[in-house]
């Protein structure tokens, strides 16, 4: 389920609420859509951050936790039990690791997620 907002829609997603995706031109309120987002953009925390700078923020759980060198990829089960995958550097082991069963938020800017019409 679709609402157009200006640059932005807002997506129904079921078991998980709404997100915020770039707007597409001719898209109408009430249409199904498909958003995707890159691994890599991902932002993962254990905190949910109320300053609203990220647009999306949802809770999910670690599934598994996978080290590749230089970065550490994620499989994450959403509350409707989606899984995603995120992929996040390992920037010389400064940044928080994650473990299987770990709950977090993962986060992302509005403009970083791609919406396909159905």
């Amino acid at each position: 389920m679709l609402e157009v907002q200006a640059e932005t829609i807002q997506i129904a997603v079921d078991g998980i609420g709404t997100v915020r995706a770039p707007s597409l031109p001719d898209l109408k309120v009430g249409r199904s859509v498909r958003m995707t987002i890159r691994p890599e953009l991902l932002q993962l925390s254990g905190d949910y951050d109320p300053s609203g700078r990220l647009h999306n923020q949802l809770q999910a759980r670690i599934a598994k936790a996978i080290y590749s060198g230089n970065e550490m990829q994620y499989l994450l089960t959403l509350p409707n039990d989606l899984t995603w995958k995120a992929r996040v550097p390992s920037a010389g082991g400064v940044a928080k690791r994650f473990h299987t069963g770990e709950s977090l938020y993962v986060k992302w800017h509005a403009d970083e997620a791609i919406v396909l019409p159905e």
